[in-house]
């Protein structure tokens, strides 16, 4: 059999929360090994939420297994692996379950979580201490988008303006237990909207980047449709 962390992902799961759930029957998703693991076909999507499809959701899970098929530039990372995709309802349930059921090896999460804007930015908060916990108990390997607020944070009740200098990563995504990561482009440097920190205990908050412009991967549109983002989505 093949070993637990081959770098193309054979037989490890990844549990990803987004927007929405991605599109399982997409061209980027099947070709999974005879038998699948829940005799679910070709697909190695082995959960879906009821939800939407989104096209976000799509494109970000194809960044991780898209399979290169009918179009090379959209193979992901770990081209081999299976997906539990959800929405963004019910994570911290979510995630203690998928561990439980599963035992995946990571879980991708590319949303920011501002609590009606009220949160400071690269604060530590109740909320973000939860994520901590949950990352801690159940030994999950967390992936979290820094966020795309370089320049202009979201408006809201109780947001904070921009000024210059201070953390632009949500508090939601500055937790200690898990990885936050910013955008580069190709030439190695920063994105000008990614988020950047540091957190304001300190801590160095994003603590990676990955190419994060002009990525192309699936969308949710059809069984063989494509786009080209840019984010720390598509980093993270």
């Amino acid at each position: 059999g093949a070993a637990p962390y081959n770098l193309d992902g054979s037989n490890q799961i990844v549990g990803v929360w987004d927007s929405g759930p991605a599109r399982d029957t997409h061209e980027q998703f099947q070709n999974a090994p005879t038998p699948n693991l829940i005799n679910n076909g070709t697909k190695r999507i082995l959960r879906v939420d009821t939800s939407t499809n989104t096209n976000h959701g799509t494109h970000v899970t194809g960044t991780i297994i898209g399979d290169g098929t009918n179009n090379a530039a959209a193979r992901g990372f770990a081209h081999k692996a299976y997906v539990l995709s959800h929405d963004w309802n019910n994570i911290d349930q979510e995630r203690r379950e998928a561990k439980h059921n599963w035992n995946h090896v990571a879980d991708n999460h590319s949303y920011a979580d501002f609590n009606g804007g009220s949160d400071d930015w690269g604060d530590y908060t109740a909320g973000t201490q939860q994520v901590d916990f949950t990352n801690r108990d159940f030994l999950l390997c967390q992936v979290q988008s820094a966020g795309n607020y370089a320049s202009t944070q979201p408006g809201g009740t109780g947001s904070k303006p921009f000024t210059g200098g201070t953390c632009t990563v949500p508090s939601y995504n500055a937790h200690r237990n898990g990885f936050v990561i910013a955008a580069a482009q190709d030439n190695m440097d920063i994105t000008g909207f990614s988020s950047r920190g540091p957190a304001l205990d300190g801590r160095l908050v994003p603590q990676f980047c990955a190419n994060g412009e002009g990525l192309t991967s699936a969308i949710a549109s059809r069984n063989a449709a494509y786009d080209s983002y840019s984010g720390t989505s598509m980093s993270g």
